[in-house]
Order: C-alpha cells, then structure tokens, then sequence
C-alpha cells in the first residue's frame, strides 16, 4: 500500500463513518498499520482520526481519546486546521458521555472558530447542532433550541446534520412533556436517517421513540420501535444503544404481562451491562490524565514551531512552558484525588447496608492517595461474602489493578450460583493470567483473602492467596492462624486449584481478614517491621473492646510505631466479632 492508496482509503473510511461504522473501523485499522510502516505521519493522523471517531461509537472512551489526541497533535504541528475540528468535535462528543459539559462546549467553541475560518460552511451546520446538543445535556432548552434551528435554517447543512438537528429537537420537546411535537421530529428525522443509510443515528432514534410510546402506554408501537433499536445497534457494535434496547424490551414485556420473556431479557441487559461496567471501571483512571492532554499537545506543537525562530524566544517560550508545567502538576495531583473518589466508590461504606453483617471495624490507609489494597462485600443468603486484598504495586499502579480485582469478583459473583470462596479465587486467578499475563513474564496480581459466613448458622468457609486468617475463640489467650495457599492470583509456575477451610464459629468468637501493610511497616525506636506477632498480641489485648474502639487503638498504634518515617505499603485490616 502506497501513499496515495492510504490517503483515498482514510478517505473512504471517514466518509463512510456514519453508515457503515465496522467496515470505517476495518479500513482505519489496516491503513494505520500501513502509516505506521511507512512512517507516513499524514496517514497516522487520518487513520488515528477515524478510529478516535469509531471508538467512540463502540463507548470505547479511552481508545477513542488515545486515537483523536494523536491525529490532534499530528493535525496542529502539519497546519491542518479542517482536520484538527474534526478531531475536537469526536474528543468533544467523549467529553458528552462523561458529563464534562463545560469541557465540551469548549471544544465545540474552538471546533465552530476553526471552521468558521477555514469557510467550511457544512462543518459550520455540524457545530451549530453540536453546540445546541452540549447546552440540552447542560439543562439549557431556550439556547439548544437556538442553535438547533440555526442549524436546520443553514443552507449547508447536510442531510445526516439536518437528521440530527431534527432528532435533538425531538429530545427537547420530548423533555418539556410535549409529546406531539417530540413524535413528529423524531419520526421526521427516522426518515431522513433511513434514507441516507445513517444507522448511527437511526439506532437512537428508534429508542427515543419506543421510549415515547412506552410512556403513553402504547406498547405495540415501543415494542417495535425497541426491536429495531436492538438490531440496528447490534449490527453497527453501539454497546450502550443495545443495553438500552435490551431493557425497553423487559419493560415492555413485564408491562404486557409476558413475565417469562420479559425475565429473559432482564437476563440479557445485565449481561449487558456487566460488559460495558467491566470495561468502562478499567478505564476511568486512565481517562482521568486525558482530560488535560489537550493543553499539552497545544503546547509541545507550539514549541515545535518555536524551533524555527530566535533561540532567545524560544528560550523564554521554555521557562514558561515549565512554569505552565509546574502548575498542571497541581492539577494533576487534583486528578488523582478525584481517582481516589472513584475507587471508594468501588469499595463497600464501611457501615455495611446487610442487617447480618455481624460488630466489625475496617482500618483501610493506602500509602498514596489512591491505593493497591481493597476490600469487598457481598450478600447472597444466607451467606456473606467478604474479602481483603494486596493487589500487586500501589497508588495509581495499585489502583489499576483493583479496579480490575473488583470487577472480576463482581463478574463472577452475579451469576445465580453460591460458589464458594476457593471457587472464585481459581476463577480469578484464570481471569488475571488470561488478561495479564499471557507473554508468559508478567506477574500482576494480587494476594486476597476471602471468607464466605452462613449468618444463620455461623458456619464459614474461607480460602487465602498467601494471606492467612486468624481466628480468636472467644475467651482464648492465643491466636489460631489458618495459612492460605502459598500462590498468588497471577501467573505461578506450579499452580493448584486453591483449598477451602471449613470451621464452625461460636458467639463471641473473632475472625481478621488482612493485608501485610501494618506488620511490614518500619518504625519504633529502631526503624524495624512492627511483625505479625506484635500485630497479633495487638489484636488480642483489644479483642473484648467494643469494635470502633479497637479500630481507634489501632489507627493510633499504627501512627505511633511509623513516627516521622514514611509508610511502606497499603494497610487494609478487617475485624469481625460474631
């Protein structure tokens, strides 16, 4: 493949987006692959932009970030102002989906500025309708419908922009109750989308119509406009369309008294949605560092310009990049933070929301501000499901993977069964090696332990990677330690499938569930590991403590031995009194 025969087909693969949205995919792909061998950096960008635009539309949000900043940066430092709106309006329609409104209105601000310039009066339309849509999703009716009518008045408006236009107006009308109105522009662009063979948008069209119908209890008409929906989405990968459809269909199948179909197709929109969530959690962290990237591609361009003039501006433009920089690590720091809120919310409230749930404490300190430990809950009666884990690294590293941890127990705990805790670690460790470390060199992991308790007969089975449980009878004067198995969840050399510990509990008898960061840690008058001992003697004086006190104790044991020297690891302690 030459160069020419890379442009027509990057060509093709963009004209082609919006209807036939695989085949733009396919293509992109194996021109990027030819770009990238020929070092044709045109081609990279033309490549990367259809594909930032594709993954999009697959609710891929990372990919589609990745892929539309690469061709941005490439289209910035080439001079190619038409291309570089195109790419804003796909990093502004991401921004959309993440409810970062204010982020996206100013990518269509700038994406409406470089078109104006250029004259290219159909991207105008497309901005205009772009910008309508970013104050709809901000709660602004009177300015959407401004700029939506701007659009359809625009002689250069395309047949898919007018579709959209018309298909946005429908959403407003749709929002002020006002039915008619809502139907006609959504049936008036179904038509126009139809005809021009524009499945992205038929797709949604024909849910907003079903879910027209379905509130004015006409069944019939939802029923097949959401079949069209389900189809259309399946063919084109829309992910979060089909989810929607999926759920339309339950309802309206529960509503019409079809209880065994409709279950059906609750069924399936879970699975649905278990997909997308186990994707999207995988991603969050990483968006998060995006979000500021196109500042920096703006810059480093700029500095790339600056190459061709004096040194001393150049110079000068350099110490205020650096200051710039300077003050971006703040805000990245910020970002983080906002991670740390995105893992919590993973994370089970400590105040579990079961009435079972037995007097518990959870001391949980990461080192960083986001953290590799975690822990996990779960109710299937009459047993509880609890689990501590060290996932391996910590902050953002750490973090990645118990985003991941979580999402696989949660994958493997929605089915109807009750397995118990080795099953899920044998599963788990399946899933990690299959995603982690299949070069056959990466050992990501983790080390976990996890306890499944009958609360009504106080009978438990637990299983530990690594981790033990300790147990304190009640009124004993020792701790009785249960070893896990010496593997961790990841790659092993000679693994064997994990054992379960069977034990039957009395009242007032102790259980703990931990991670290595509180023995580990450095300290006390000689900078040496607290140990597991000392942690054990520990837990033993404060055992008949009421449970927020021996939390307190700890927390402030902890924070005496460490002093002024740093903490090593992420410490997570789970204490439960029966």
């Amino acid at each position: 493949m030459n160069l020419s025969q890379i442009d027509e087909l990057n060509n093709s693969a963009w004209e082609m987006r919006r209807t036939d949205l695989r085949q733009s995919f396919d293509i992109a792909m194996k021109t990027k692959e030819a770009a990238d061998i020929l070092e044709y950096v045109k081609g990279i960008a033309d490549s990367s932009k259809v594909l930032g635009y594709c993954y999009w539309r697959f609710s891929d949000f990372s990919q589609s970030l990745t892929n539309s900043l690469k061709a941005l940066k490439i289209y910035k430092q080439l001079i190619l102002p038409k291309d570089e709106a195109d790419t804003l309006n796909s990093i502004g329609a991401v921004y959309m989906f993440q409810n970062e409104h204010t982020k996206r209105l100013e990518c269509n601000m700038q994406c409406l500025k470089i078109r104006q310039d250029v004259d290219d009066k159909e991207g105008v339309a497309g901005s205009q309708n772009n910008i309508g849509e970013t104050y709809f999703e901000m709660g602004d009716s009177e300015n959407a419908l401004k700029w939506f009518y701007e659009c359809l008045n625009n002689p250069h408006a395309s047949q898919q922009i007018k579709a959209w236009a018309t298909h946005n107006l429908g959403k407003v009308y749709k929002s002020q109750k006002n039915f008619d109105k809502a139907k006609e522009y959504f049936l008036e662009s179904l038509v126009i989308s139809t005809d021009v063979g524009y499945d992205v948008l038929s797709s949604g069209t024909n849910l907003e119509l079903s879910s027209l119908f379905f509130e004015k209890k006409n069944y019939k008409e939802a029923e097949l406009f959401a079949y069209n929906a389900l189809q259309i989405a399946e063919k084109i990968g829309s992910k979060d369309e089909f989810k929607s459809a999926l759920n339309l269909i339950a309802q309206i199948k529960e509503n019409t008294g079809q209880l065994n179909e409709a279950i059906i197709f609750y069924k399936k929109h879970h699975a649905a949605h278990i997909e997308i969530f186990n994707e999207t959690n995988a991603q969050r962290i990483r968006d998060i560092e995006f979000q500021y990237e196109i500042e920096r591609i703006t810059k480093e361009a700029e500095i790339e310009r600056l190459k061709t003039v004096e040194l001393r501006a150049a110079n000068q433009e350099i110490e205020y990049q650096k200051q710039l920089l300077e003050h971006r690590n703040i805000e990245i720091i910020n970002s983080i933070k906002y991670a740390k809120r995105i893992q919590q919310a993973l994370l089970k409230d400590e105040e579990h929301v079961s009435k079972h749930l037995p007097p518990h404490f959870i001391l949980y300190k990461p080192k960083d501000i986001v953290s590799g430990d975690f822990y996990w809950a779960l109710e299937k009666s009459p047993f509880l499901y609890i689990a501590v884990a060290d996932c391996t690294g910590h902050g953002v590293p750490g973090a990645f993977l118990t985003m991941l941890g979580t999402s696989y127990i949660n994958e493997i705990t929605s089915r109807d069964d009750l397995p118990s805790p080795a099953q899920i670690l044998d599963e788990l460790r399946i899933k990690f090696v299959k995603e982690l470390g299949a070069d056959g060199v990466t050992k990501d992991g983790m080390d976990i332990s996890m306890i499944r308790i009958n609360y009504k007969t106080a009978e438990i089975i637990w299983a530990g990677a690594n981790n033990p449980l300790w147990i304190i009878r009640n009124g004993a004067s020792e701790v009785l330690e249960i070893k896990g198995d010496k593997q961790p969840i990841g790659l092993t050399h000679s693994p064997i499938l994990f054992t379960n510990h069977e034990l039957q509990l009395e009242q007032g008898d102790s259980v703990f569930l931990f991670t290595d960061g509180f023995a580990d840690q450095f300290g006390g008058p000689r900078g040496k590991k607290f140990k597991y001992k000392q942690l054990k003697e520990i837990l033993l004086v404060n055992n008949q403590l009421p449970h927020l006190q021996q939390k307190k104790n700890l927390e402030d044991i902890f924070s005496e031995w460490t002093g002024k020297l740093e903490q090593v690891d992420d410490v997570c302690l789970i204490g439960i009194k029966l």
